[in-house]
């Protein structure tokens, strides 16, 4: 293709320099004379060297990009008809470079720091499903960064498609589409991707964010899809507290079925975070259950109920030493999984169970929430939350208050 050099115009647009190369052609950083602000021009081969498919891949990006208007999503302004150079997006410019450059260039990994990139990704992601688009190809070096705010934006929806729209599928593509060592396991073995491989993606870029190292390394491809396939990755260490690497492995699921539900989940898992248990178990360290088949089944039916807003009590009797917490606490990973808030409470004789039933409601109620919904009750049901001595009037003022709490938090998601 014909490289444009400073000076050069494009419409209304001065090239100042280029910013980066690819197999799709070059961006480059133009100022628009018009409205005197810098903008990025995505030039790519020349009309002659481009096939009729990728043409029509192109415009099918272009159609992607303009129906999403998101903070996290990078603005196309405009698409040129250039008579040389073809197609030439006029996109919005961030200053700050990509993700892959700041974990390349940064010394080590920053929990905080990760946790609101990931939230406005997540953020990104979400509005893009929400408009029936899959990106297909979520990776570090397809975030871009604002220098100023530090705010990450998606870009480069390429491989994007509607999840409902066949006129907007890729057509021509033989085999995996996307880059491979961002691949669900299903896109591997050629599946179309989907939300759930959205998410995969997803769970990559966090395990990168806070490893420093990709989760699937290889020194071929081969090697590397083996891995996808079937290995799980090293744990993220002991600075990643155990929440959040609960939610990275979970994206990281083999089966989509296991994933997180959708972006949704993920944003308010990252939102509670830091109120959340740190008992939380990885994949390698995660007790096998067996012979647990038909309990598990049972629960699985009592969860989808849940989720449907039909409740139901189940009891789990059996003597000491038989797996009932271990079984409990697979539950607690599925209903997460599914969308099902999971509070886990440890009750004794000295402690009974209104203390250690209020200590774990509070990660789970935000007092802004008990505001919104019980008016002027709001304020005695805070100091029965917060209290350590729970300090109340009678056993019926008890479970009064007790059945406000979890009206509170069925309210946002079921509660197992």
């Amino acid at each position: 293709m014909t490289m444009l050099q400073p000076g050069a115009r494009i419409a209304d647009h001065e090239i100042e320099r280029e910013l980066g190369q690819g197999a799709f052609g070059a961006v480059y950083l133009a100022r628009d004379t018009l409205v005197d602000r810098p903008v990025a021009l995505k030039v790519f081969r020349s009309p002659a060297a481009i096939s009729e498919t990728d043409r029509r891949r192109l415009l099918v990006e272009a159609r992607l990009i303009g129906r999403l208007n998101h903070p996290n999503v990078v603005t196309l302004y405009h698409v040129h008809q250039h008579a040389e150079l073809g197609l030439v997006f006029e996109m919005e410019y961030l200053d700050g470079g990509t993700l892959e450059n700041r974990i390349a260039a940064s010394e080590g990994p920053d929990v905080r720091n990760a946790i609101g990139l990931l939230t406005g990704i997540a953020r990104g992601l979400h509005a893009a499903h929400e408009a029936g688009i899959v990106h297909g190809d979520v990776k570090p070096r397809n975030v871009l960064l604002d220098r100023a705010s530090g705010t990450p934006k998606l870009a480069d929806f390429g491989l994007s498609h509607l999840v409902h729209d066949a006129s907007l599928q890729l057509s021509g593509a033989t085999g995996p589409v996307g880059t491979p060592r961002y691949m669900a396991p299903e896109v591997v073995m050629g599946s179309r991707p989907a939300v759930a491989s959205d998410l995969w993606g997803f769970g990559v870029l966090a395990y990168q964010l806070l490893a420093h190292r990709h989760p699937f390394d290889g020194a071929d491809l081969n090697v590397v899809f083996q891995a996808v396939l079937n290995t799980d990755p090293p744990p993220l260490g002991e600075h990643v507290p155990a929440y959040l690497a609960r939610l990275v492995f979970d994206c990281l699921e083999k089966d989509p079925r296991d994933r997180p539900g959708s972006c949704a989940e993920i944003l308010e898992r990252l939102a509670r975070a830091p109120a959340a248990p740190l008992a939380a178990p990885l994949r390698a360290a995660r007790p096998t259950l067996f012979g647990r088949e038909a309990e598990l089944e049972r629960f699985d039916e009592c969860l989808g109920r849940a989720a449907e807003g039909a409740g139901q009590a189940v009891l789990v009797t059996g003597e000491a030493g038989v797996g009932k917490t271990t079984l409990l606490r697979e539950v607690g990973l599925r209903a997460e999984r599914r969308g099902v808030r999971w509070l886990e409470v440890a009750v004794s004789p000295v402690d009974g169970l209104a203390r250690p039933l209020f200590a774990g409601l509070r990660s789970l109620v935000p007092e802004t929430e008990l505001s919104d919904q019980f008016g002027s009750s709001a304020a005695l049901l805070a100091e029965i939350l917060h209290r350590d001595d729970i300090a109340v009037e009678s056993r019926d003022q008890l479970v009064w208050a007790a059945e406000r709490f979890l009206m509170a938090v069925a309210r946002g998601a079921p509660l197992g």
